[in-house]
């Protein structure tokens, strides 16, 4: 199984199926199941903007309590992905069509820390 690491808060926005739309600056031929992975940084300034302060805050998250360094979408609960190129994509970019995703919250049994 492959695995990504996205930056927070984007990483929880996939896992929770609010971001469907992944970029790249590298294309992938990849189809498959695939472990989210949430980084260790946060960007907190864009968590603290809307609409993603009040899509966190719907789930439950904010800036302070957004999960680190772990995998959010653990093995055997795939993430579908396609690579297609979105309209709002930057010219360059590869768009990863991120669906599926079922996040599992940090600190409860089956979240994996790496």
């Amino acid at each position: 199984m492959k695995c990504l690491t996205i930056r927070q808060p984007w990483a929880t926005l996939i896992a929770l199926g609010e971001k469907q739309i992944e970029t790249r600056s590298w294309p992938t031929s990849y189809r498959g199941d695939l472990a989210i992975h949430a980084g260790m940084q946060v960007d907190k300034a864009i968590c603290k903007t809307e609409p993603y302060q009040s899509v966190l805050a719907r789930h439950g998250y904010t800036a302070d309590n957004l999960p680190s360094g772990v995998i959010l979408a653990p093995a055997g609960w795939p993430v579908a992905v396609g690579l297609r190129l979105s309209r709002r994509s930057r010219a360059g970019r590869a768009g990863m069509n991120m669906c599926s995703a079922i996040m599992q919250k940090a600190g409860m049994p089956g979240s994996w820390r790496g």
